[in-house]
């Protein structure tokens, strides 16, 4: 009964597809602190694998609803997607389990799950109807590896920019900090730019302090010291 409801095509687009696109654009507090205000997000720090594989999950499963092709590579894309969710989904429980007393708020915690069972139902469809052959089983192993390896070089690479950009930023010479503040802002779709406010905090020296300060103003249009203070509050 469940299986058959999630295999239909207006749930497969609205939980596979349309669900992920909103739950980044309206995300209150998982990778954006932009309703509860003082925190930082909860998964700031994995922000690029995140929103990569979802990115990535959601692109293959408009492609498989759009051609409707069996594809093991496919399949293995949808099941890495699905185990993508699932994790997210318990990473996130806890504050979704508490944030259901803040006026059901955290039942939006609980979608990765709806996302799981829709990517994994959409992953068996995928998968060529024939006996399983070690060539689809390679095939679907692929996908899965694809998935997970491009996010995880995502992430290997934003964490990479944030340091060398803190770097450039932290020195007195202002075309390698103007250079480190450009960099950040090619990344500031999938970086989490509280990491600023982390370097800001843990920053003894003065000068290095105003110029990470400065750097967040122009990136963010806020105050870091404001922000610290909300943080320690």
């Amino acid at each position: 009964m469940i299986g058959r409801f999630l295999d239909r095509t207006r749930v497969r687009w609205s939980i596979g597809v349309a669900l992920p696109v909103a739950m980044i654009l309206l995300d209150p507090a998982v990778f954006h602190s932009r309703m509860l205000g003082v925190g930082m997000p909860i998964l700031g720090r994995v922000k690029p694998f995140c929103y990569v594989a979802t990115a990535i999950a959601v692109s293959v499963a408009i492609l498989f609803l759009w051609r409707r092709r069996p594809s093991a590579f496919v399949s293995g894309i949808l099941g890495g997607g699905a185990v993508f969710a699932t994790v997210l989904g318990c990473a996130i429980l806890p504050f979704s389990a508490l944030g259901v007393l803040l006026l059901g708020l955290g039942l939006l915690g609980f979608t990765p799950f709806l996302m799981a069972a829709v990517y994994s139902r959409m992953a068996k469809a995928a998968f060529p109807p024939a006996t399983a052959s070690s060539r689809r089983l390679v095939a679907f192993a692929l996908g899965i590896t694809v998935i997970l390896g491009v996010s995880s070089a995502a992430q290997a690479a934003a964490s990479r920019a944030l340091r060398q950009s803190l770097a450039d930023i932290s020195t007195a010479d202002a075309a390698l900090a103007g250079r480190g503040v450009e960099r950040l802002r090619r990344w500031s779709m999938i970086l989490d730019l509280e990491g600023l406010i982390a370097a800001y905090v843990d920053e003894t020296d003065p000068d290095r302090r105003a110029r990470i300060a400065s750097a967040y103003h122009e990136l963010t249009g806020q105050d870091a010291a404001r922000r610290a203070g909300e943080l320690n509050d």
